[in-house]
C-alpha cells in the first residue's frame, strides 16, 4: 500500500523526533560545558599509592605574583569539604590513584565571616580574576609541575583591561575591609565572654568592696561601648535568613550589597558605586578606631586594675 504525501510527512516528522530526543542529551552535554566560561580545570595523574608523609598540594598564581590566589591541599577543615565540590572554597584534592578533576571558578577567596553571620544580598566569592596569565602548581611530595594558562575575557563583554582592573580593586579592597571588619566582631564577642567570666571571678573574690564596683561599672561601660560599635557594624537582632527583611541592615550588609553589584557584570565600577563605597568604608573605618582604643588603650588599663585587685586578667586573642 503506497503511503499518501501527508502520511510520509508524519512518517519522517516522527523519525526526526526519535533521532532528536536520542542526541539531544548529548548535545545538551557539549552546549553546556561550551557556555562553561568561568571554569578552570586541572586534571593530574597520581599513578601509585602516596606515602603516608607525602603532601599533596595544588596552587593558582596570578602572573609572577608570590602569594596564590587559591592553595588546595588534601585535607580541609570544613564539614562541607569534599573532593567532589567544585566550589573552590570546600574543594579537597583527591589523593587515590587514577584521574581527577579540580575546578577552579576563576573567583578569589571570600570575606572572612564570623559564626552566624547572616547578610542580606550575602556575597560568598570575592573578585573575579582579570583577563591574564596565571601559574598552577602541582606539588606530591617532592615531586612539582608548573604550566601557565591564559584566563581571557567573554568575548560578549566589551569591558577594557582598565575596567577589568578598577572591578578587581573594587571587589577586593571591599572584601578585606569587611574581613577586617568580621574580624573586629569577633574579637568583640570573644571580649564579651570574657568580661562575664572576669565578672564572675570578681563577683566570688574577697576583694575590697569599693574595688569591686569600680572595676565592675568600668567592666560594664567597655562592654556598653564595643556592643555599640559592634551594632553600628552589623545586625545583631539578625537570625534567620528573613531578618534582615525585618531589622534595618547596617554597615557590612551596606558594603557587601555594593560589591555584589559592582562585581554582578563584567564592567568597571560606576561613579555612584565608588562614591558610595568611599562613604560606607569611612564610617566603618571611624567605628574600627574607636575600637582600636579599646584594644590599645582602654582594655589595658582595665586589666591593669584588674591585675592589682589579684584577679585573673581579661584576655582576647585577636587576628589583627
Amino acid at each position: 500500500m503506497r503511503r499518501t504525501p501527508l502520511q510520509n510527512a508524519g512518517f519522517y516528522a516522527l523519525v526526526i523526533v526519535i533521532v532528536l530526543q536520542a542526541i539531544f542529551p548529548f548535545y545538551y552535554a557539549i552546549l553546556t560545558s561550551l557556555e562553561d566560561g568561568q571554569a578552570l580545570f586541572e586534571v593530574n595523574y597520581l599513578p601509585a599509592e602516596l606515602e603516608e608523609a607525602e603532601a599533596v598540594e595544588l596552587s593558582v598564581y596570578r602572573g609572577d605574583e608570590s602569594e596564590p590566589v587559591w592553595t588546595w591541599t588534601a585535607s580541609v577543615e570544613d564539614d562541607e569539604a569534599s573532593s567532589d565540590s567544585e566550589d573552590s572554597a570546600t574543594a579537597v584534592l583527591a589523593t587515590e590513584p587514577g584521574l581527577h578533576r579540580y575546578v577552579w571558578d576563576l573567583a578569589y577567596p571570600g570575606m572572612e565571616r564570623f559564626e552566624g553571620l547572616i547578610l542580606w544580598s550575602d556575597m560568598k566569592t570575592g573578585p573575579m580574576a582579570v583577563p591574564g596569565t596565571y601559574r598552577a602548581r602541582l606539588s606530591v611530595g617532592e615531586t612539582e609541575r608548573v604550566e601557565t594558562f591564559e584566563v581571557v575575557a567573554d568575548p560578549r563583554a566589551d569591558a577594557t583591561p582598565e575596567e577589568y582592573a578598577a572591578q578587581f580593586e573594587f571587589v577586593r579592597d571591599a572584601r578585606d575591609l569587611l574581613s577586617r571588619t568580621h574580624r573586629e566582631i569577633g574579637a568583640i564577642r570573644a571580649l564579651r565572654d570574657e568580661l562575664e567570666a572576669t565578672r564572675a571571678r570578681i563577683e566570688g573574690s574577697s576583694i575590697d568592696d569599693q574595688v569591686a564596683e569600680t572595676l565592675l561599672a568600668d567592666m560594664e561601660v567597655l562592654e556598653s561601648d564595643v556592643t555599640a560599635v559592634e551594632e553600628a557594624l552589623y545586625q545583631t537582632q539578625n537570625q534567620s535568613r528573613q531578618d534582615p527583611l525585618n531589622y534595618p541592615i547596617r554597615l557590612n550588609n551596606k558594603l557587601t550589597s555594593v560589591m555584589r553589584a559592582v562585581a554582578s557584570d563584567d564592567r568597571g565600577p560606576t561613579t555612584q558605586a565608588l562614591a558610595v563605597k568611599e562613604m560606607l568604608s569611612e564610617a566603618i573605618e571611624a567605628q574600627l578606631t574607636a575600637l582600636e582604643d579599646v584594644w590599645d588603650r582602654r582594655l589595658p588599663a582595665l586589666n591593669a586594675a584588674i591585675a592589682a585587685a589579684d584577679v585573673v586578667m581579661i584576655s582576647v586573642d585577636r587576628d589583627d
